[in-house]
């Protein structure tokens, strides 16, 4: 199995590199994992009971016919299996090094009429030079079939290699990442992309699991979202990789200690 993974990690991290994304359909998502498809269903089922309650956006970015759940790691932990799939944080690792976190953990359901997001690339957040160093890696998984049609994210090939200050043009060609249920499209924070417009009558429903490397900031506070008087009861791995670890040599540490042994200390574990 070990190799296997080695293997699978090996040839998506090439396919990314290249191409700026690459696609694990719902058969190389379970082939890592056991929770998979079951994680999918239990995940959709938390998922449309959080949108039950969250209003649209706020602007023209977040849209108004889109819903988004923020923090999910404060809020439940059937997003857990996604949060630390082996493939996807294989990939991370490849690309932002050991020690990376989770920047930020949203679901996005893009209603019907929406129209297309504004083209943008998910590291323009921090003020580096494009396209190196590789900052962010962002992970879509798909809880209904994403179309065309229907609000596909949009994807801009080769953009991930572009310098700093070049955008795409009004009519730059695109790519719809269309996806079955229970597959999850992983891309560069350097790629431009932007969610599709939906012309349907139906709800495209995903979750939008974004990854930073260790030595910046997450763009989501997970201190915050998840704190450490409720981490008792959630899995050590998924702690780590939300930020309660250090990244070497030694960013993070609290009381000289890694964060969980804090944790531990302190009667929270």
């Amino acid at each position: 199995m070990a190799t296997d993974l080695n293997t699978a990690v090996g040839e998506a991290v090439e396919t990314v590199r290249r191409q700026g994304w690459v696609v694990l359909d719902p058969a190389a998502v379970a082939r890592h994992d056991a929770r998979f498809p079951d994680a999918i269903d239990e995940a959709e089922a938390e998922v449309r009971r959080l949108l039950a309650d969250t209003p649209t956006g706020r602007d023209n970015f977040e849209g108004f016919r889109t819903q988004r759940v923020y923090a999910l790691a404060g809020k439940t932990r059937a997003a857990d299996p996604m949060l630390v799939h082996p493939v996807v944080t294989g990939i991370c690792e490849a690309v932002l090094g050991a020690g990376f976190r989770v920047s930020s953990a949203t679901t996005i359901a893009i209603g019907p009429d929406e129209k297309a997001q504004t083209l943008h690339y998910d590291a323009q957040v921090y003020p580096l030079p494009r396209p190196d160093p590789q900052v962010t890696v962002n992970s879509m998984w798909a809880l209904t079939p994403f179309t065309e049609a229907n609000g596909a994210t949009r994807l801009v090939p080769g953009s991930h290699t572009w310098p700093t200050g070049r955008r795409p043009p009004a009519d730059v060609a695109t790519v719809a990442a269309e996806l079955t249920r229970g597959s999850v499209v992983v891309y560069l924070g350097s790629l431009w992309h932007g969610g599709g417009a939906n012309t349907t009558g139906e709800v495209r429903v995903g979750l939008n699991l974004e990854y930073a490397a260790g030595w910046v900031r997450q763009q989501e506070n997970q201190y915050l979202a998840l704190p450490p008087h409720h981490t008792s009861g959630v899995p050590d791995d998924v702690l780590k990789v939300l930020g309660y670890s250090t990244t070497a040599p030694f960013l993070g540490y609290v009381d000289a200690r890694e964060p969980l042994r804090f944790l531990e200390r302190e009667g929270l574990r």
